[in-house]
C-alpha cells in the first residue's frame, strides 16, 4: 500500500473503526471511528507534508490515505 498512499497503517485504522461501527450499529463505535478519523486525519497530512519537505525524491501525485481519492 506504500505504493499508493502515503500513510496505509493510518488507513487501516480508520477503516478497522469504521467497520466495526458498521458492524455493531453502536452509538459508541460510531463516535470512536469519527474520533479515530478527526484524529488520525490530520496527522496523516502532516505526515504527507513532513515527507515532502525532508524527502525531495518523494513521489508528488501519491495520495495520503485513501488510494486514488485522497
Amino acid at each position: 500500500m506504500f505504493k499508493y498512499i502515503s500513510c496505509p497503517n493510518h488507513s487501516g485504522e480508520m477503516l478497522e473503526r469504521t467497520g466495526f461501527a458498521v458492524l455493531t450499529w453502536s452509538l459508541p463505535a460510531t463516535a470512536f471511528a469519527i474520533w479515530t478519523i478527526s484524529n488520525v486525519l490530520p496527522r496523516s497530512l502532516a505526515h504527507q507534508r513532513w515527507y515532502h519537505s525532508h524527502f525531495k525524491d518523494y513521489p508528488q501525485t501519491g495520495k495520503v490515505v485513501i488510494p486514488f481519492v485522497l
